[in-house]
């Protein structure tokens, strides 16, 4: 079994599910995320830890859990990118621009519905 998951490129990227996966689960954060964001009018961030640092994604559209895997995947809108702001000692160290982004839930800190990046 596997959870299919549209990248804004149009591709499919199909990830593995463990047999004894309960859809009804995936079905129930689905909504909640998809009420929280109304359906996609609000941007998302996600921020988490990556080792002794943190990492700040922003500008996404779609939020999806899968518990079973213990991920997160944050997609922008099509044909835009997530930006990635990578932190550490309080400094901002790196920034990135990406397509797609799978988190472990273990790591995630805050989801931010309605994130605006504003820089000085």
């Amino acid at each position: 079994m596997a959870y299919q998951v549209s990248l804004p490129d149009g591709s499919t990227l199909a990830l593995p599910l463990p047999d004894d996966a309960q859809d009804v689960s995936l079905q129930s954060l689905t909504s909640l995320i998809e009420g929280l964001t109304e359906k996609g009018t609000h941007t998302i961030a996600v921020e988490f830890e990556c080792g002794a640092c943190c990492k700040k994604v922003l500008n996404g559209k779609k939020l999806i859990v899968i518990p079973v895997l213990n991920v997160l995947v944050l997609l922008p809108a099509p044909g835009q990118f997530l930006i990635l702001k990578f932190f550490c000692d309080g400094c901002l160290v790196e920034k990135q621009r990406m397509r797609a982004i799978i988190i472990r839930l273990d790591n995630v800190k805050a989801v931010e519905i309605g994130a605006e990046q504003i820089d000085p």
